[in-house]
């Protein structure tokens, strides 16, 4: 049986985001089961998906909050001994499994920010007078008021909720991570990112550190993460919009030949045999993904500059 379980939770807008994660995965051996949380697959996306093998889907039960606030009721589902979550809007550069998590139990596999990085996220929330770099005592007074376990928090800087790897042993983790994020985050649907909350606009990331901060056992977050150092085994996160299945950008093009090749892989294995492929992932077109994409970016540089001279 294998330790480790890859874990997603997204609806059928992230499908195709899902199915490149999973090709990424396969294509560079990496063997391990994938636990899929969803809402929405039609029966050939759920055809589509089990075809790379081991993989389980389960269907969400119905609920108004957006699926990245399921990341915890996903991550408990699963049996192995290591339990790891990705955003199914990235993928895996070669083989990554040696480096998925953190052999010491007590220990979560994930990014921490940089005091830049950190800077950026709090822009606007930090205090008069206050130093800039760290995070803003008033998050951390509402953070550690709702937590209720420690009084100190045990984090300097936030860490990146895109990815992360824990131990069976973590439950108590997990299952506040999702409890808070049923209690305090809004029952709709807000995306994945609402500016308006003042302590939790980051949404699942906000509630993850808020539990890293101050709960009493939480696990403590490795001093290196591990998918961002050997050029041979990476792991991209594609943070911005559109994402690729839905149009290519200046920004996403720069994984344009590494997604190709993974829709090759599939196409190669079987895996989209009689499945309706969007054209932005079809290799046929892919001279006018690079040429819609140039022109796009064209015509919002031109609005640009139009607002700028009136």
């Amino acid at each position: 049986m294998k330790n480790n379980t890859v874990v997603v939770a997204c609806d059928k807008n992230y499908f195709w985001g899902t199915f490149i994660l999973i090709a990424s995965m396969r294509a560079h051996q990496m063997d391990e089961p994938v636990f899929i949380l969803q809402h929405g697959f039609t029966d050939w996306m759920k055809t589509c998906i089990q075809r790379f093998g081991d993989v389980e889907i389960v269907d969400a039960s119905a609920q108004e909050q957006n699926m990245t606030c399921l990341k915890a009721v996903a991550m408990l589902h699963v049996k192995t001994d290591y339990i790891t979550w990705a955003d199914c809007d990235g993928f895996f550069s070669g083989n990554c499994s040696d480096k998925l998590y953190c052999p010491d139990p007590n220990t979560i596999h994930v990014r921490m920010r940089s005091k830049a990085e950190n800077i950026h996220v709090f822009k606007g929330r930090y205090a008069e007078g206050e130093p800039e770099g760290g995070i803003p005592k008033s998050i951390l007074d509402i953070w550690q008021a709702d937590i209720g376990e420690n009084t100190t928090p045990a984090l300097q800087y936030c860490v990146s909720a895109c990815y992360l790897s824990v131990h069976k042993s973590q439950q108590r983790f997990l299952e506040l991570w999702g409890k808070q994020m049923q209690t305090i985050l809004p029952k709709t649907n807000v995306g994945v990112v609402n500016m308006n909350l003042k302590a939790y606009f980051q949404l699942d990331e906000s509630v993850l550190n808020s539990v890293l901060c101050f709960m009493k056992d939480a696990p403590k977050v490795s001093a290196v993460y591990q998918l961002d150092k050997d050029p041979n085994a990476l792991y991209y996160h594609i943070v911005r919009t559109p994402k690729p299945w839905q149009h290519w950008s200046g920004y996403s093009l720069q994984f344009h030949a590494q997604i190709m090749a993974l829709m090759r892989y599939a196409r190669e294995h079987g895996i989209l045999e009689g499945i309706p492929l969007p054209w932005q992932l079809n290799e046929k077109y892919a001279f006018f993904h690079r040429t819609l994409t140039f022109w796009c970016y064209a015509i919002r540089i031109k609005r640009r500059l139009m607002r700028c001279f009136k």
